[in-house]
């Protein structure tokens, strides 16, 4: 379920369900079973920013980060894809962070 808001979030439930790797994971270097993807290009990043899968609280207060890789937009005229792609090691609300 992506509740509506002003930023790019996502909250999965049932809170906790974890995912264990499998052997095909772990040979592709992944600690978890399963990835969060997302796509941030209406989210107001800019160029030269950092761009990380944040776990957020009810209150969008920042836990920690996931293993994350990103791709930015490199130009401000580029209408190219800007996504983040991260290790889910469980359900729990995440959100785009700069």
């Amino acid at each position: 379920m992506a509740p509506a808001d002003s930023v790019r979030w996502v909250r999965f439930q049932p809170e906790g369900l974890q995912f264990a790797p499998t052997a095909v994971d772990l040979a592709y270097g992944l600690s978890t079973g399963a990835v969060l993807y997302t796509n941030y290009k209406d989210c107001g990043v800019l160029t030269g920013d950092t761009v990380r899968i944040a776990h957020v609280d009810d209150v969008k207060t920042i836990l920690g980060y996931l293993q994350s890789w990103s791709k930015v937009k490199r130009n401000p005229w580029s209408q190219g894809q800007q996504w983040a792609i991260g290790q889910l090691p469980h359900f729990s609300d995440y959100a785009i962070a700069w």
